[in-house]
């Protein structure tokens, strides 16, 4: 397939795509019974397809590089999931603009890389570039899990400070985009209610934590429902 791959016309290129689609598919069958070798192998056999077949930037090849940088985490090897998951950011950015949430999706995998490897300021330098990209609500939510995710990584850095308006932004957020019952709402009610207990404020702590209890167990009955005309 590799030797095939160097010499494909166009004639039969797209034979060979859907040699690199098979390729993919089997490698994830690898990946996820561990067989990190064999999956490696068919993972980096497709890339090399795709280069051929569509050049050095195409999202197909993205798609690869997100592969290998997951690979790569899994094996604990942080400096090569680094390098393949800046690749997949910075190619699926260029190709479908910073709000699509694929590019979401793939900036944060690669920040929680870079928080795993020990390289926390690298990590806020992303989460602080992705809180001005949306200039409006997003339909995904990626805009709420960007400032929640900021606010996280100063809460594990023991900075409440600098947490507390992110995540208290995060929660009002989550409770616009998901409905002030819903279950989804609650770990950014929790995680707020962590950061006030730690900033001194332990009565709006409790009360914040009783009603996330009240909506994960289906208690929490809304006083002032909203008009669903």
């Amino acid at each position: 397939l590799e030797a095939w791959a160097g010499m494909a016309s166009a004639a039969v290129r797209d034979p060979f795509v859907e040699w690199a689609i098979a390729c993919d598919s089997v490698a994830n069958v690898y990946f996820a019974q561990k067989n990190f070798e064999l999956a490696e192998r068919l993972y980096k056999a497709a890339l090399e397809v795709k280069e051929t077949v569509y050049g050095k930037t195409h999202l197909s090849l993205a798609n690869s590089y997100d592969s290998l940088g997951g690979l790569a985490l899994a094996r604990n090897d942080f400096f090569t999931a680094e390098s393949h998951l800046k690749d997949a950011y910075e190619m699926s950015s260029k190709i479908l603009g910073k709000t699509n949430p694929t590019v979401y999706g793939r900036l944060d995998k690669l920040a929680k890389c870079l928080i795993l490897a020990g390289k926390r300021s690298e990590a806020e330098k992303l989460y602080l570039s992705a809180q001005n990209i949306w200039p409006e609500p997003s339909k995904s939510g990626d805009d709420i899990r960007a400032c929640y995710s900021l606010g996280n990584l100063y809460c594990e850095d023991k900075n409440y400070s600098a947490a507390e308006p992110l995540l208290k932004k995060a929660m009002i957020a989550a409770e616009e985009h998901y409905g002030e019952c819903s279950e989804s709402l609650a770990p950014y009610i929790q995680r707020y209610a962590y950061v006030l207990y730690y900033l001194g404020r332990k009565p709006e702590s409790d009360e914040l934590n009783a009603r996330a209890k009240g909506i994960t167990s289906g208690d929490f009955i809304v006083e002032n429902p909203k008009s669903t005309l």
